[in-house]
């Protein structure tokens, strides 16, 4: 049994020997099927590059043919090349020939083109030298015709001015003729009074009483003959005086005297465009103060110009004053109620008179204080009258400070008052 089991075990042991040995057997097989497969797909893969470059070696022939019928033509191209490069050659020499040829023209051409250049830019400086005095004197121009300008404006100012003193003057010699009248009538009186004491019976101290009466009298006749004539010569040498501050703006700043000499579109100052009677000028001139300074144009652009001159050149300052902002404004002389009335206090009452006479002002029970309005007085052009409408409508003028006060508290300083003597009481007291 044992043996039995023994050998048993003994040909399991083989059976499983076997076993494995044929398991060996099959995966070398296996692998050789594989192989045979792989070596029948190399054998695939060398047949069609086999036949590939069987066609490839084809295509070459035909190239290597075509390549060689190329290479003949290029023989052939090549020899006609060669025979066209010796033409070219030749052509070659002659055409340097002709550039040489052509350099020494072009050199002779630049020669006198450069002689030309030369010419032409003395040429241009005798223009550019010709244009420059050109310019200054068109500058020379432009300031002689600013200046021209500037001194008709100050000639037609000046007529003005002119005027005024040429009827002062006209006064004048009409009171010196009048003068020299009741000097020829005093004379002849004196006559007729000396034939009347002659032909008179009287007695001698009755005479010589009579005749010393003649003598002061005639004294007093002479001493107020010379009185005059004094006066008059002293309006006259005054007149000459004023006539030279008119013409040369005497007390007017260095600004102003610029901007009336030297700019253009200037219409003059405020003082040679207004005239005043003469009881009134001292109370005007104290009213307008500085603004008698005032330069005039006509357009608010001109004015920005000319501070634009004056600052740029450091000529000084200057009020100007652009009548066409004032063209708005809608008469000289309005309602006087409105413009020349004093609003008067709580048991007082207000008088007016004519709308152009003068407007009262009932102060208390039984005093009467005469006022006027400064603009009105005024004689000027109506392109200034808005001007001085807007500098004097609030200002009155009064006979004294006294009643310039009392139209004052009256009024409760509603208006400026201004003297006849030029005294000045603002609305600030």
């Amino acid at each position: 049994m044992e043996q039995g089991k023994s050998a048993i075990l003994q040909t399991e042991d083989e059976v499983l020997q076997l076993r494995e040995r044929l398991g060996e057997l099959d995966h070398q097989i296996n692998e050789s099927q594989q192989r045979g497969m792989e070596l029948r797909s190399q054998i695939e893969k060398q047949e069609h590059r086999i036949q590939f470059n069987e066609q490839r070696l084809r295509e070459i022939e035909t190239q290597n043919a075509s390549a060689l019928a190329e290479i003949t033509q290029c023989d052939e191209r090549r020899l006609a090349a060669e025979q066209e490069l010796e033409s070219v050659k030749q052509r070659l020499d002659e055409s340097r020939a002709k550039v040489e040829q052509q350099r020494g023209q072009l050199e002779e051409k630049r020669e006198a083109l450069r002689g030309v250049e030369q010419q032409l830019m003395a040429r241009q400086e005798e223009l550019r030298q010709a244009q420059s005095a050109a310019f200054a004197a068109a500058q020379e121009l432009t300031r002689l015709r600013n200046e021209l300008t500037a001194l008709d404006l100050q000639k037609r100012g000046n007529q003005v001015r002119l005027e005024k003193l040429s009827s002062e003057k006209i006064q004048l010699e009409e009171e010196r003729v009048r003068l020299e009248a009741r000097l020829g009538e005093f004379s002849q009186a004196m006559q007729v009074e000396t034939l009347n004491v002659e032909t008179r019976r009287g007695t001698v101290e009755e005479r010589q009483t009579r005749l010393k009466q003649l003598h002061v009298d005639l004294g007093e006749a002479t001493k107020s003959l010379d009185d005059l004539l004094r006066q008059q010569a002293e309006r006259r040498s005054k007149l000459n005086v004023l006539t030279d501050l008119d013409s040369a703006h005497e007390g007017f700043s260095e600004g102003t005297l610029a901007a009336l000499k030297g700019a253009s579109g200037v219409l003059g100052s405020l003082a040679d465009k207004i005239r005043v009677p003469d009881e009134y000028v001292p109370a005007i001139e104290a009213a307008l103060g500085h603004h008698l300074q005032l330069v005039l144009t006509e357009q608010p652009e001109t004015a920005e110009q000319i501070l634009a001159d004056l600052r740029n050149n450091r000529r000084g300052k200057a009020s100007i004053a652009a009548l066409g902002l004032q063209q708005r404004v809608s008469g000289f002389q309005p309602d006087l109620q409105r413009v020349a009335g004093i609003l008067p206090a709580e048991g007082c009452g207000s008088q007016m008179g004519g709308q152009d006479g003068p407007h009262t002002l009932e102060v208390g029970q039984d005093v009467q204080h005469t006022l006027i309005v400064a603009a009105s007085v005024i004689e000027a052009d109506d392109s200034v009258k808005p001007l001085l409408a807007a500098l004097l409508g609030n200002t009155r003028i009064a006979p004294d400070l006294a009643a310039a006060t009392v139209a004052y508290r009256e009024s409760n300083g509603a208006f400026d008052f201004v003297t006849l003597t030029g005294e000045l009481l603002t609305r600030h007291g």
